[in-house]
């Protein structure tokens, strides 16, 4: 496979969202699209790129007690995670300020955080084995009762009284869900075969720039476009008069006066997703394991995951095609993973013999949107300062 950083794993693509957890606005890529943006899909680079030297959550924000020690950046992701898990919005627990402590559901959410941390360390290591969705489900209060088939609606009263059939969805060859393990390839062979299928190793090398233009509808009917360059592992994208991108070793971004700045956290999470040159461009068979063979969208598909500072991502290959139809990641925070699903579909040729999707729809812990590209330029010239953060000015 053509080599980029670990966690260049996606095509271009423009996050938006307007999440549940609307009265925090997270800083991110609003300037790019009008609307507050989701933490998605925090990659190994970003792991990488939080040293010693980051700041931690008691160092950035106030009255911090349960989380100090903690990197600063996965404070909000998990505020989003904890509000989603309850199926709540921020101002359950805080009030204005954001740092007082007002009402009791804060110092609850304290006591429930530290349980939750003393359960994974005792049991799981560390890991976040168990969080508040655990127990919450999306419900302000736990629910520890089993439910009563007669107050369950009849479709799922009926799967419950039937229970999981041998040989049925749950059992049969292959194990749980319809998981075949027999005779599987190598992650080589299907990353091979996935090579091939968008145009061969010699083509997808053979890619020194790109550019495109993405659309997306917006919240009343509207569109947004973006226009995305990349060349020699930087990129930048550009919407109206904001920019953001990379620039080989860091994420930047400017919104439209003074210098371009760091971007970190979730908005380094959403442009980790503009690297690349191809989905799964820089995925490395070492590091990546197929783990069955599944049922998916009417065919069959390999199930790859591979491993990285937190936890797994997983990507599906259509067993038939051989084309990467899904790839399954999230951000990390400090109680578990925010998750982000992507659909890739549509692939078609672009030029120079590559192939690549040009509908993405995405999925996260609160709703879907999907994308359209709707140009694709192969090794145009990049032109002077394409690629520059700016240094100051308008």
């Amino acid at each position: 496979m053509q080599t980029y950083g670990a966690a260049q794993v996606m095509s271009v693509t423009a996050v938006t969202l307007c999440g549940k957890v609307a009265c925090m606005r997270f800083p991110s890529l609003r300037f790019l699209a009008g609307a507050a943006l989701a933490a998605l899909a925090l990659t190994p680079m970003l792991a990488a790129q939080q040293t010693a030297a980051e700041k931690t959550a008691g160092q950035v924000f106030k009255n911090i007690q349960v989380f100090k020690g903690l990197p600063a950046s996965e404070l909000r992701p998990t505020m989003s995670f904890i509000a989603s898990s309850l199926g709540v919005r921020c101002n359950f627990c805080h009030a204005q300020p954001f740092s007082a402590d007002i009402k009791p559901q804060k110092k609850i959410a304290r006591r429930m955080i530290e349980m939750v941390f003393a359960i994974n360390k005792s049991t799981f290591n560390g890991r976040p084995e168990v969080n508040c969705f655990t127990c919450h489900q999306g419900r302000p209060e736990p629910d520890g009762a089993l439910s009563i088939a007669a107050d369950v609606p009849p479709p799922a009263a009926g799967a419950m009284a039937a229970g999981p059939a041998r040989g049925g969805a749950r059992g049969g060859r292959g194990g749980r869900g319809g998981f075949d393990r027999t005779n599987l390839p190598t992650a080589a062979q299907v990353l091979a075969k996935y090579e091939q299928a968008l145009g061969g190793a010699s083509a997808l090398a053979a890619i020194r720039s790109e550019t495109m233009t993405v659309s997306q509808p917006m919240m009343r009917g509207a569109a947004m476009a973006l226009n995305v360059v990349k060349q020699g592992g930087r990129f930048a994208i550009t919407q109206g008069r904001g920019r953001a991108g990379y620039n080989g070793s860091a994420f930047w971004s400017w919104r439209g006066r003074g210098a371009a700045g760091p971007a970190e956290g979730e908005m380094a999470t959403e442009l980790s997703l503009y690297q690349g040159m191809y989905p799964a461009a820089g995925l490395d068979p070492a590091k990546a394991r197929v783990f069955a063979r599944v049922p998916f969208q009417g065919g069959k598909a390999y199930l790859m995951a591979e491993r990285t500072a937190h936890g797994f991502v997983r990507y599906y290959f259509n067993a038939s095609s051989g084309l990467l139809r899904r790839i399954i990641t999230g951000t990390p925070t400090y109680l578990g993973m925010l998750p982000l699903q992507v659909d890739f579909s549509n692939y078609q040729s672009v030029g120079g013999g590559v192939k690549l999707p040009l509908t993405l729809k995405f999925s996260n812990h609160e709703r879907s949107w999907t994308q359209t590209v709707s140009a694709v330029k192969l090794n145009a010239p990049v032109a002077a300062g394409a690629l520059a953060e700016p240094s100051g000015g308008n």
